[in-house]
């Protein structure tokens, strides 16, 4: 499935226009040769498959192009990113669009090895603990409605970051199996960051 994900859907949930839309696509039940590569890969085709007259009806824009793709070792980060841009409309401003999988369980190979071997077929859940602060956790769930006209939108909030948005508390997500006092390294990195006391 399709997630929109981070600060787009916080800024629409604060009602102002987002600068940026990253989207994550969930590949955890699908073929192990479908990867975002692969998808982005036939962008060109599905894009000439439904015409411009059904793109702008139920997409919203009106030309989708793919501009880059690659699997990211060159930033470390051993990830198949891509990117692409999406047009509104003849003369109105275009965005580019970060997208990326859904990721799941990190490993470190040694203690000494900092950039983590990534899970690309992880859950919306497991993508959304990844995030630095319950805020930007939040994910979107976009579905073809059942009528075959526009698009669905679902809320996904696992860890209560619109209560975060509307009491103004900035919070880690952690997995309510887990104790408050347990955080990941990035998280007590944020917290130091930030001049957090948390000894």
């Amino acid at each position: 499935g399709v997630l929109v994900n981070g600060g787009y859907v916080r800024d629409l949930l604060l009602d102002t226009v987002p600068d940026d839309l990253d989207l994550s696509l969930c590949l955890v039940d699908c073929p192990e040769h479908v990867t975002v590569e692969w998808i982005l890969a036939d962008l060109d085709n599905f894009r000439a498959s439904l015409g411009p007259g059904l793109t702008q009806a139920t997409y919203g824009f009106s030309d989708l192009r793919r501009v880059d793709i690659q699997g990211d070792m060159t930033k470390n980060k051993q990830l198949d990113t891509a990117k692409a841009v999406f047009q509104y409309g003849e003369g109105q401003p275009h965005i580019e669009v970060d997208i990326m999988p859904t990721i799941g369980e990190e490993t470190y190979e040694d203690e000494g090895h900092r950039i983590p071997t990534r899970d690309q077929r992880g859950t919306p859940q497991q993508d959304a603990l990844r995030r630095d602060l319950t805020i930007g956790a939040m994910l979107l769930r976009v579905t073809t409605d059942p009528s075959g006209e526009g698009l669905t939108w679902t809320l996904l909030d696992y860890y209560n970051g619109l209560g975060d948005l509307r009491d103004k508390v900035l919070r880690a997500p952690f997995p309510a199996e887990l104790p408050p006092h347990m955080l990941t390294e990035s998280e007590l990195e944020l917290a130091e960051a930030v001049g957090l006391d948390i000894s």
